[in-house]
């Protein structure tokens, strides 16, 4: 018989996360009346059991597979929902509330594996007293695993507060037994959900959207913090003609955060599927701001595609093998010239792969300018210290046209 810890260990958290989201979408675009946080309670539930069940990696992707794709097809039959310019401010709906310390009809929104984000007034009562809607971000801090510190992420957000790119902390505080509340704007758009309404159309708005991207995380690295999971659900708006924000660093990370790890011994298990960088795929641990780079070249390509295609593919279940195998095919499989640091890597040169030659840009983009696959070619680069900065990449050419 085979041991089940063998094979259940190397399914990456951040693979099951990714199948998770993507069950949890599918559940609600199937369902109208279902909220977001009872989706993801019930794709863990599903994803869980069909972990229980599996017999091994193969047969466990075989089982989320086959219910990814019912659900699908499911949803795809399911007529969509417009995105209004503006957010409706009546509130609180006829939705069921819950009392969140001073903030009394608390409505759920989203939801993660730790944490659920609640829209809420606040009282006449509430430190500020604007009455304006606020986001609860709410996580109990006994469940959570590393990379995940929502404490971390607060000090962080703290330390980069005040810039335009980047969400602001209102208000934090803790409830017992172990639950912490940050409190922050209030903002119902993403990246995502614009992308999938078809409200991100001309390369002008791309450009400005990637703009604001940039800028938020050159402030980042200019403070040493690490995003560590930039993507399109991780931007938002206040509405889906407004400039966007970096959100979500519940993974961030800094030298300078007692927290965090040691700087040539951070945990690879972050970013989300499509948007890892290659050294995070051969085990490098000691990986820097180009993380956060690649994952923007990624969002750029995806942004700029005629159907907002992920420009790597991880299949449905997130495979690092599938996702690896998609980045050669596409940029070439990189010897030891072109990619120098992989020599230290723990698992480069584990696994052969058929021989790709790297694809020119003007067949990876063949719908995008010049210039924007020249910042692309800048990002999605394999040696790491080669990549376009986010300072150097907000001079760039592609940005004229705002």
């Amino acid at each position: 018989m085979t041991d089940d810890s063998t094979w259940k260990s190397s399914v990456a958290f951040a693979d099951r996360l990714a199948v998770v989201d993507k069950m949890a979408t599918s559940l609600v675009k199937a369902d109208a009346q279902l909220l977001r946080p009872e989706a993801m309670q019930r794709a863990q539930q599903e994803e869980s059991q069909c972990m229980a069940q599996a017999y091994s990696k193969e047969n466990y992707i075989q089982l989320w597979a086959a219910r990814l794709k019912e659900l699908q097809q499911i949803a795809e039959s399911m007529p969509g929902t417009p995105v209004e310019d503006e957010p409706p401010q009546r509130f609180p709906a006829d939705e069921p509330t819950q009392v969140i310390g001073p903030y009394k009809t608390a409505v759920p929104f989203a939801s993660g594996l730790f944490s659920t984000i609640y829209k809420a007034m606040p009282t006449v009562n509430t430190p500020g007293n604007k009455r304006s809607l606020v986001a609860l971000k709410v996580t109990s801090t006994s469940s959570e695993k590393p990379p995940h510190d929502s404490k971390r992420e607060e000090r962080l957000l703290t330390r980069a507060g005040g810039h335009a790119g980047i969400i602001q902390v209102l208000d934090s505080f803790t409830l017992p037994p172990s639950t912490f509340v940050m409190v922050l704007p209030f903002l119902p758009y993403s990246l995502a959900s614009l992308l999938e309404a078809g409200h991100v159309k001309s390369t002008k708005r791309v450009a400005s959207i990637m703009y604001d991207i940039l800028s938020g995380l050159a402030h980042l690295h200019s403070l040493g913090i690490l995003h560590r999971d930039i993507k399109p659900s991780n931007v938002l708006f206040t509405a889906p003609s407004s400039s966007a924000k970096l959100a979500d660093f519940g993974i961030a990370w800094s030298a300078e955060d007692q927290s965090s790890e040691a700087p040539h011994d951070k945990i690879t298990d972050v970013g989300t599927t499509c948007y890892r960088a290659p050294e995070l795929l051969f085990g490098h641990r000691g990986y820097n701001t180009g993380l956060d780079m690649w994952a923007t070249g990624c969002v750029l390509t995806e942004c700029l595609h005629p159907s907002h295609e992920s420009f790597f593919d991880a299949g449905d279940v997130g495979s690092e093998l599938q996702l690896v195998a998609s980045i050669f095919q596409k940029l070439g499989n990189p010897s030891l010239k072109e990619w120098p640091e992989a020599v230290t890597f723990p698992d480069f040169g584990k696994i052969s792969y058929r021989n790709f030659p790297a694809k020119p840009w003007e067949e990876l983009m063949p719908y995008a300018s010049d210039d924007a696959r020249d910042l692309a070619s800048k990002m999605l680069v394999y040696e790491s210290g080669d990549r376009i900065s986010a300072k150097e990449a907000l001079k760039h050419r592609f940005f004229e046209c705002l």
